[in-house]
């Protein structure tokens, strides 16, 4: 096999991958929405998805790590469109967990809305006083997009946004921001 043929087969084999935990995830949305999270099993979440179990095992070792996988995607696409603007950041977190609604909402189904604010907490600055600063930011990210998946108010992604920075434009920002890396 020469190196173009290696290439495409390595590009071949990610778009697999990629597309077996997508069918994975969305499996699970459309499982959650019919029976209790803690009763989902590996099979039962294979068959809807239409992969083997090999395939599931290859990808994850549990069900709850197919949902912490979406957490740190959602995180990683999150901090790559932050800016010095806390409006404008606030625009981009609510448009970004706007478009993954489903996400949050199989999260917030299965109890496990805390791994949110565990993910976000496992990249505190070393700094005391960035520490802190940025636990307050983690604090009030996490609880404001909960609220807002749980409750729906404001509905739209641009009035929560709003709202969220006339509620934060008074903290002091994170020196530096932390950058998620699935």
């Amino acid at each position: 096999m020469n190196t173009a043929q290696l290439d495409a087969l390595k590009r071949n084999n990610e778009e697999s991958r990629r597309l077996t935990r997508e069918a994975l995830f969305e499996a699970l949305y459309l499982l959650i929405k019919e029976k209790e999270y803690k009763q989902i099993k590996v099979t039962e979440l294979c068959k809807r998805a239409g992969v083997s179990r090999q395939a599931f095992y290859r990808n994850f070792s549990s069900i709850d790590d197919v949902l912490e996988e979406r957490v740190v995607n959602i995180a990683s696409e999150i901090t790559e469109g932050l800016t010095a603007d806390i409006r404008q950041n606030w625009i981009h977190i609510f448009k970004v967990m706007d478009a993954d609604r489903n996400g949050i909402h199989t999260l917030l189904k299965a109890d496990m809305e805390h791994v949110i604010l565990k993910y976000l907490n496992s990249y505190l600055p070393i700094h005391d006083n960035a520490r802190k600063i940025q636990a307050v930011w983690n604090g009030v990210i996490y609880n404001l997009i909960v609220d807002w998946a749980v409750t729906g108010n404001p509905g739209d992604c641009l009035e929560m946004a709003e709202l969220a920075y006339q509620l934060t434009k008074d903290i002091p920002p994170v020196d530096q921001f932390v950058q998620f890396h699935p």
